[in-house]
């Protein structure tokens, strides 16, 4: 690693803003995803930071990054990238990118089987938490046993990502499928 390569990543692990993204961006650093699926990507800054961080170990046509979010139909009050844009804003770095917009639940159900063997499920705070509710139920078909889900949650000291085992991941899914049957 270049002395340059070595001074961004102490500025990303360290003393990037927001302080949340930190323990995610060392984290990825340390254990180099190779397919990486992002539930809510906002203005994709954490994204571009991740795959940054990545290419300096991974060769990009390697890494699969998949990005959900509502694109263009987010609220005017919460700033993001345009689908377009966020096309633009990854095609330099040269890694495998989709783009799927929607809401958790119909942007997963479109995609689940197509994302298997993901190695890093990240679930930003800004998500609406019934689609969110529901696209648990596609979560374990994405992973593998070594799989790593990190889910942004809002404390008074402002957001944090906390850790989801695969215990959690489980009971997630069966509790939509319950809710589903007491519906049905």
């Amino acid at each position: 690693m270049s002395a340059a390569q070595y001074a961004r990543y102490l500025f990303l692990t360290r003393m990037s803003k927001p302080a949340s993204d930190r323990e995610i961006l060392k984290w990825v650093y340390d254990n180099r995803p190779r397919s990486i699926v992002e539930i809510g990507v906002g203005q994709a800054v954490r994204t571009q930071r991740m795959l940054e961080l990545l290419t300096h170990h991974l060769p990009p046509a390697e890494i699969r990054y998949t990005g959900v979010d509502l694109f263009e139909a987010r609220g005017s009050s919460t700033p993001g990238l345009s689908l377009k844009e966020a096309f633009t804003v990854l095609r330099s770095l040269g890694v495998k990118a989709q783009w799927v917009p929607g809401d958790p639940y119909s942007a997963l159900g479109r995609v689940a089987n197509n994302l298997g063997n993901t190695d890093l499920l990240l679930v930003s705070a800004d998500q609406d938490a019934e689609s969110l509710s529901h696209a648990w139920a596609f979560v374990p078909r994405m992973l593998h046993p070594q799989s790593v889900v990190f889910q942004e949650v809002l404390t008074p000291k402002g957001p944090a990502f906390a850790r989801v085992t695969a215990a959690e991941v489980e009971r997630r899914a069966r509790e939509h499928h319950r809710s589903k049957r007491r519906v049905a």
